[in-house]
């Protein structure tokens, strides 16, 4: 009977934030293509799990890194090889591309 309660309370940590609006086109070529194609080959590189999936990491990450600010995006943005605003691009349009 407690968990209803705590789950309702931690309602108000999230009632001031609003979605970012994503616009634009993507343009997977040049420095985009190599952005996420280097991220999930250094993925696969470093990671000793023989089953694993870039997109799937680069959704937390993305999920994450938009919660992130200063250094810690910094980071974020240099290990995902893209900027918030062309990972967010590229995120929204994979979304709307799904079925």
């Amino acid at each position: 009977m407690l968990v209803l309660p705590l789950m309702f309370t931690g309602c108000e940590i999230i009632a001031g934030i609003k979605a970012r609006s994503v616009s634009g086109s993507v343009d997977m070529t040049g420095d985009s293509l190599k952005g996420i194609t280097s991220f999930a080959v250094a993925l696969f590189q470093n990671s000793f799990y023989s089953m694993i999936s870039p997109l799937s990491v680069l959704c937390a990450l993305a999920v994450t890194a938009n919660g992130a600010q200063g250094e810690t995006l910094a980071q974020m943005e240099d290990t995902i090889n893209l900027s918030m605003p062309e990972l967010n691009t590229y995120m929204g349009a994979f979304r709307k591309g799904l079925p």
